[in-house]
């Protein structure tokens, strides 16, 4: 790797033909999105994903950064999960050249790896690199990063090790993007009055400049269980000499969803499971689902309404039959 590397910085020094300048740091911007909320009693947000992007000038190449320090709102917290568990990913771009001189003699490559949980509510963000991604050897080093809990929000802190930021005397290496995605591990309290979360960051280099930007997202708040209540077309059969107790003809409706997927199923008793499905935009008319061939069904039948609603909550419904005074019925089953 070294070998490979101090080849890159022979061909940055002589690319640079004039003194390297002074320059006043490169601007960086900062982007989030928080999914969802979870539903209720458990209003944990969907994945969220920070994405930092640093403007790396023509000429000259800003020096490393050293720390990264992200703020993220007050009614967001990171919250330990087991020592070693995989609660996101990281994918990131590394510009490598020579601070100070032009970039046209750098390289770029590509990073990504897991983000997993550390010993003492500390974090290990993985970048590994391969020469498929563009560098000029393979790298493969964890970013150190900690979280601290105070009025103002929750920070969390990324340093880069030296060995990134210099592979090899005269090459410098900057991150100049980088996704945090979570899957786990953050907790929303509840919305700000104001309805958007508020994220900050700032990073600081080694000549010493420093420099911040933010981001505002909207929050959405948990989300109520979905409850639809499905309603079924039955017929009863004409003459009860057999098992048979009549025909499953249609999914009528299914009030409680608007827009979404309902799905039609046949768990016990058929030959064929899937029954119907239909994408829903909340302007259609009854029925919903109609079977091609009627089910018939028996007192061992057992269907199923499976729903998703626009903001991916689920529900399923099982139903069996059984004959009353009034006819055919369908009852939940357990």
């Amino acid at each position: 790797m070294r070998r490979a590397f101090a080849a890159l910085a022979v061909a940055c020094a002589t690319a640079g033909l004039t003194a390297p300048a002074a320059s006043a740091g490169p601007d960086a911007t900062l982007q989030a999105t928080v999914g969802p909320a979870g539903a209720v009693p458990a209003p944990r947000p969907g994945p969220t994903t920070l994405r930092l992007r640093i403007s790396l000038p023509e000429a000259p190449q800003p020096s490393p950064w050293t720390t990264l320090t992200l703020t993220l709102d007050p009614a967001l917290r990171l919250t330990a999960q087991p020592e070693g568990a995989t609660i996101g990913s990281q994918t990131s771009g590394l510009g490598i050249g020579t601070t100070g001189f032009p970039q046209a003699g750098g390289q770029r490559c590509a990073g990504s790896g897991p983000i997993t949980q550390a010993a003492a509510g500390g974090y290990g963000i993985r970048f590994q690199t391969t020469t498929a991604t563009g560098c000029a050897a393979p790298m493969d080093y964890t970013l150190p990063a900690t979280a601290a809990f105070g009025a103002t929000g929750t920070t969390l802190t990324v340093t880069t090790p030296a060995e990134l930021r210099h592979p090899v005397a005269g090459i410098d290496a900057v991150v100049d993007a980088l996704d945090l995605h979570f899957d786990s591990g953050v907790a929303l309290s509840s919305c700000p009055a104001g309805g958007q979360l508020t994220f900050v960051a700032t990073l600081v280099h080694e000549d010493g400049f420093s420099g911040s930007a933010g981001a505002l997202v909207p929050c959405r708040p948990a989300l109520q269980p979905l409850k639809v209540t499905p309603r079924l077309t039955l017929r009863a059969a004409r003459h009860r000499d057999g098992r048979v107790l009549g025909e499953l003809l249609a999914l009528r409706a299914a009030p409680g969803l608007a827009a979404g997927i309902v799905e039609l199923r046949c768990d016990v008793g058929c030959a064929k499971q899937r029954l119907g499905k239909r994408t829903l935009t909340g302007h259609e008319h009854a029925p919903l689902l109609t079977l091609a061939h009627p089910l018939r069904v028996t007192a061992k039948t057992r269907v199923s309404v499976r729903v998703t609603d626009a903001d991916g909550r689920r529900a399923a419904y099982a139903y069996k039959f059984v004959h009353t005074e009034a006819g055919l019925v369908a009852r939940t089953a357990g």
